[in-house]
C-alpha cells in the first residue's frame, strides 16, 4: 500500500462542526485500498492570529509533503479586504505557484456574509484561474456555497467545482473527544439547505416538531440559580464572577452590561430660544450607554418569554421594567468587541493573543 504523505490546513481546535468533518473524511480516507494518507495537522488560525504566514515557509512546508488539504472551513470567504485571494487563504498568487504538492480543497463555505467588494470578487477569481489552471481539485459545501458563486462569481466556475456534502453526515464519533467533555454548553446547528441530504428518511417539517419538542422538554427543567445569557458574536475579558455578585447583592431579576458609548457631532451645534442664539457647541460629544449584549437572568425570566415567538432581550427588558420588576445595569470596563463587525474582526485578530495572553 502506497503511503500518501498528506498536510491538513484546516481548524481543528474548538469548532465541533469542522472536526465532525474532518471525522467523516477521514473515514472515507481510511477505506481506500490502494493508499494510506499520513496525516500532519496545521492549525489554520494560528494564520488568522499572525503566528503563521502563507510565505515562502509555508510554500516549503507544503512541498515536502505528497497531498495538502485544506478544509473543510468557511475559508472562501469573498470580504477578507488585506488578501491577495480576498479570502482567508491569504497567499500571495506567485507564491502559489511555487507550490508543487496538489491541493484538494475539501467541503469548503463560500462566504459573502459582510460584504464583497468588486475588487474582492476578481481576486478571488484570480485565485480560482489559477487553481484551475494548477488542477487542483475544488469542492464547496451545500447549496449556500454554490448560490454564492453562481451570485458573485460566475457559472462558468461551477464547471471546475465539485459540488459536496459537509462530511461531518458520515463522522462517527461513539463519543465527545476529551476537549468537549470538559464544557458545558450544547452546540445545536440547524440548517435548511440541501434537504434530499440532510432529510433523507425524514422530512424537514417533522425534524422542526421534533426539535421543538425536544428545546420545550429541556426548558422544562428550569434552572434554580442565576444563569447567563450572551451573544454569540463577542470577544470580551468581562469577569463574570463579579457581575454574578453584583446580580445577587442588588436582588435584581435581570442584569445588562452597559458600556459607555461616544457620539461626536461632526458639526457646529447652535443652541437656539425663541429665535436668538444662546450659545454655539463645536462638534460636541454626547456621551450614553449601549447594551453590551451580556445578561444575567433569574429563573423566574423565563416564566415571561411566550413559546412559539420572536422574542429578544430588550423586548424582555421592556416587559420586566413594565411590569416594575428590578432590572440593572452592571458598567462593562473591560476588553470588549463586536466581532460581528468586520473592523472589529479585524481588531480583535490583531489583538488577541495581547488581550488574552494565548
Amino acid at each position: 500500500m502506497k503511503i500518501i504523505k498528506t498536510l491538513h490546513l484546516a481548524s481543528f481546535d474548538g469548532n465541533i462542526g469542522d472536526n465532525a468533518n474532518h471525522d467523516g473524511f477521514y473515514k472515507y480516507l481510511k477505506q481506500n485500498k490502494t493508499l494510506k494518507f499520513k496525516i500532519d495537522e496545521l492549525e489554520i488560525r494560528e494564520f488568522y492570529w499572525k503566528k503563521k504566514y502563507f510565505d515562502k515557509q509555508f510554500v516549503d512546508l507544503v512541498n515536502s509533503y505528497d497531498l495538502l488539504i485544506i478544509g473543510g472551513g468557511n475559508y472562501f470567504e469573498l470580504w477578507v479586504e488585506n488578501s491577495p485571494t480576498g479570502t482567508s487563504i491569504s497567499i500571495e498568487l506567485e507564491l502559489l505557484e511555487k507550490i508543487k504538492t496538489p491541493i484538494l480543497f475539501n467541503a469548503l463555505g463560500v462566504d459573502p456574509g459582510q460584504g464583497a467588494s468588486e475588487e474582492n470578487i476578481q481576486k478571488f477569481r484570480n485565485f480560482l484561474d489559477l487553481l484551475i489552471k494548477r488542477k487542483d481539485f475544488i469542492s464547496i459545501r451545500n447549496d449556500g456555497a454554490r448560490k454564492a458563486i453562481l451570485e458573485y462569481v460566475g457559472e462558468k466556475y461551477l464547471d471546475n467545482i465539485h459540488h459536496t456534502v459537509d462530511a461531518g453526515f458520515f463522522a462517527d464519533i461513539p463519543e465527545p473527544s476529551e476537549y468537549y467533555k470538559s464544557k458545558n454548553y450544547i452546540a445545536i446547528n440547524v440548517a435548511y439547505d440541501m434537504q434530499d441530504v440532510r432529510f433523507e428518511n425524514i422530512t424537514y417539517e417533522d425534524f422542526l416538531k421534533t426539535f421543538k419538542n425536544f428545546i420545550d422538554k429541556f426548558l422544562k427543567e428550569k434552572p434554580t440559580d442565576p444563569f447567563f445569557v450572551m451573544n454569540g458574536d463577542l470577544l470580551t475579558n468581562v469577569n463574570f464572577e463579579n457581575m454574578l455578585e453584583f446580580h445577587t447583592k442588588n436582588s435584581a431579576i435581570a442584569s445588562m452590561c452597559v458600556r459607555e458609548y461616544d457620539l461626536q457631532v461632526p458639526y457646529g451645534v447652535v443652541n437656539i430660544e425663541d429665535g436668538e442664539i444662546k450659545s454655539i457647541e463645536e462638534k460636541p460629544i454626547h456621551k450614553f450607554f449601549v447594551s453590551a449584549g451580556i445578561y444575567m437572568l433569574d429563573p423566574e425570566c423565563i416564566d415571561y418569554i411566550p413559546k412559539d415567538e420572536f422574542y429578544d432581550m430588550p423586548t424582555l427588558f421592556e416587559r420586566l421594567i413594565k411590569m416594575n420588576k428590578k432590572t440593572i445595569s452592571f458598567p462593562l470596563r473591560e476588553y470588549w468587541l463586536d466581532i460581528g463587525r468586520i473592523e472589529e474582526y479585524e481588531k480583535a485578530n490583531r489583538e488577541y493573543f495581547e488581550v488574552f495572553n494565548a
